[in-house]
């Protein structure tokens, strides 16, 4: 199982049953082949496919919260709102599954962002203040 040995590490464990993850785990195994697991963070398993449809891309398997997680339509808000702000991010290309705990989406390959300014971050912590206020 895709995601089940990442249960623990993320720290899902405290957010939802393991039996919750089924259904991502068959829509994942029905859908997208060959796929091979990048890594996480507290909210998403990032995995890439061989499959050519995804070719350029990773797939993205988030848990959702009570912030800019709640729906998928929220979060396409929420990145959206970024990029009018001038956060320069990488918006994701497709939802392709939801449920009532997960949703899964596909976003460009990245790299790490090395330049960094003062300006840049004052706009993220501005907007991350105006989010939750």
């Amino acid at each position: 199982m895709l995601l089940t040995k990442y249960y623990y590490e993320n720290g899902w464990e405290h957010k939802l049953h393991l039996e919750m993850l089924t259904n991502v785990e068959n829509f994942l195994n029905l859908q997208i082949q060959l796929l091979h697991y990048t890594g996480h963070g507290g909210t998403c398993c990032v995995f890439v496919s061989d499959d050519p449809d995804y070719a350029n891309q990773v797939i993205k398997v988030c848990i959702k919260n009570e912030s800019m997680l709640k729906t998928s339509d929220t979060f396409l808000n929420f990145c959206t709102m970024l990029s009018d702000n001038h956060i320069k991010i990488l918006k994701p290309n497709k939802i392709l599954y939801e449920n009532e705990y997960f949703f899964i989406y596909t976003q460009n390959i990245c790299f790490p962002i090395y330049e960094l300014n003062h300006l840049s971050v004052v706009k993220i912590l501005t907007i991350i203040k105006n989010t939750f206020n």
